[in-house]
């Protein structure tokens, strides 16, 4: 789980490798949606959620909101 309880959803630095992880017990309710987005973005295409609260660089600073 990610400090902030938010997964992580992003490119990487390698090119075509994107991580998608930091669900913890959530992952079982959340994977279903963050396998679709991760495919919509991976496909190319601009599903309607911004993912920048996802992203690996994040600051992680913030309190735990998926709690």
């Amino acid at each position: 789980m990610t400090p902030d309880g938010n997964p992580i959803l992003d490119r990487s630095d390698i090119e075509g490798f994107w991580v998608v992880g930091g669900m913890c017990g959530h992952g079982f309710m959340l994977g279903p949606e963050i396998g679709w987005l991760a495919a919509e973005y991976i496909a190319g295409d601009k599903p309607p959620y911004n993912i920048d609260e996802f992203a690996i660089q994040r600051d992680f600073t913030g309190k735990e909101v998926m709690k």
